[in-house]
């Protein structure tokens, strides 16, 4: 067993870490820079370097601050790009789409006006790996594991089969009412060439949202 430390609150905690488990951000309240830095140099002579792993645009300053403090005692790697200087981190993974507005492709699409507000600007360094999409747990084994759990109740539907994932509203995209009669105006467009249709909700989406879904599906079920 070893420790992961965590700072929640003012409180500098360390919590258990079993068979490679993590915390998810929601378990980090606050994270304490210097007391971090304090750490990883005390340690050091003992455990070496410590990697410090940061996930998303919350940990970008903290993880950079780090680093900025302790060079020679942490080795910093940050999940999704910064969006800023690469080079206040030891390495950046990130999807290949990141880099899509500089591609030639993507040259004609983005408008030359809106080229330099958009990031990155740059292509990878040495210190970047670009991955095929956003990093996630779904790997071959979670695949055939899912399919073996729904092909009981999938199997057996009309064909074809169409779902539907909702998720949960972002910066660039709002959740109101009118996208939810947008997407069953969608919906009910392909309900007469498709066999079945099964929709999932994101525990983000918001109730009002879900709630008016399913009354204009149930409506348009009825009338038909």
């Amino acid at each position: 067993m070893r420790f992961a430390t965590l700072v929640q609150g003012n409180k500098f905690v360390q919590y258990p870490v079993h068979n490679c488990q993590s915390f998810g951000l929601s378990y980090v309240l606050e994270a304490d820079t210097q007391k971090m830095v304090t750490m990883v140099r005390d340690t050091f002579e003992k455990e070496g370097p410590a990697l410090v792993v940061a996930c998303g645009r919350d940990t970008i300053s903290y993880a950079s601050s780090i680093r900025c403090l302790a060079p020679d005692n942490v080795f910093v790697i940050q999940i999704q790009h910064p969006r800023f200087h690469l080079d206040r981190f030891d390495l950046v993974v990130t999807p290949h789409h990141d880099y899509y507005a500089l591609t030639a492709k993507g040259q004609q699409e983005v408008p030359r006006l809106l080229r330099r507000w958009i990031t990155p600007q740059e292509p990878p360094g040495p210190n970047v790996v670009l991955t095929a999409g956003a990093l996630h747990r779904a790997d071959s084994s979670a695949l055939r594991f899912a399919a073996a759990d729904w092909h009981a109740e999938l199997a057996p539907l009309p064909k074809p089969l169409v779902i539907v994932n909702i998720g949960g509203p972002t910066r660039n995209c709002k959740y109101d009412l009118g996208l939810a009669k947008q997407l069953v105006s969608s919906l009910h467009n392909v309900l007469k060439t498709c066999g079945s249709v099964r929709i999932s909700f994101s525990r983000r989406t918001p109730q009002k949202i879900l709630t008016r879904t399913w009354a204009i599906l149930h409506g348009l079920m009825l009338s038909s």
